[in-house]
């Protein structure tokens, strides 16, 4: 992990679902890990071994810690990705190594109301909204025809709707303002 942005940071909800997927869901960690990105200066290919020279895992720092320590029984597919270093310099590797690690660990933060966006609950409202003439946001960023909802009350947003139906089922409009993500 020489070469990646961090070490292991210690997240209990996230290590919890990584163990859970590595004990209980091993046909389908491929599909739910991202994986491991690593950089090196040189493979080779036998059989079915891969063997890497001066390598560092520069995304999947978090995956490979929780592989190594939990004890499991079955072996299971991840995906792995490797890129080989072609730069002559380690100036220029260095630069190539950082670009990388960095690419692939930038992302835009995810938010609760992008966990939900999928649900069957969500895109159910989706449905009820779009019957009574109203669109509902359910995935941030998405778009409304502003033709077809002209007037205020035809546009909500999931978070919103969450807040104004706890404010009004639980009479506490704070707790609604201050816990979107909590309430979603």
């Amino acid at each position: 992990l020489a070469m990646n942005l961090r070490y292991y940071i210690k997240s209990k909800n996230i290590d919890e679902k990584i163990e859970y997927s590595i004990l209980h869901d091993q046909q389908d960690f491929w599909y739910l890990s991202n994986g491991i990105l690593i950089v090196c200066n040189d493979y080779t290919i036998k059989d079915k071994e891969v063997r890497l020279s001066q390598f560092s895992i520069v995304n999947g720092g978090q995956t490979s810690r929780m592989i190594g320590t939990i004890k499991f029984d079955n072996d299971f597919y991840i995906t792995c990705k490797i890129i080989k270093n072609t730069f002559p310099s380690n100036q220029e590797k260095n630069q190539f190594i950082a670009k990388v690690a960095e690419a692939s660990n930038t992302q835009k933060p995810i938010k609760a109301k992008d966990i939900i966006a999928n649900r069957v609950e969500q895109r159910n409202i989706k449905s009820l909204f779009s019957a009574n003439n109203a669109f509902i946001e359910i995935k941030r960023g998405e778009k409304y025809d502003h033709t077809l909802y002209t007037e205020p009350w035809q546009r909500s947003k999931n978070n919103e709707l969450a807040q104004d139906l706890y404010s009004f089922i639980f009479m506490e409009p704070g707790p609604a303002r201050n816990n979107v993500s909590t309430i979603l």
